[in-house]
């Protein structure tokens, strides 16, 4: 079985893309109307973002390597 770098996994990058959006939302001023919309639907977001990791997470057959 093949291995890949953390990187090069699409179940992380787009855990990581989404995570910092949404942290970003949380915590820049400009973003106020983002930031209230996470939180009146955190339930939702939560579930789509559960989902869409699990649908990546089938799609991709490779194991992900930590080490050398």
């Amino acid at each position: 079985m093949e291995s890949k770098k953390p990187w090069q996994s699409k179940t992380i990058v787009i855990n990581a893309v989404l995570g910092g959006l949404s942290l970003a939302a949380l915590f820049w001023p400009g973003a106020a109307p983002a930031s209230e919309w996470i939180h009146s639907n955190g339930a939702v977001i939560g579930s789509v973002w559960a989902g869409l990791s699990i649908v990546l997470r089938m799609i991709s057959k490779d194991a992900i390597q930590l080490g050398e």
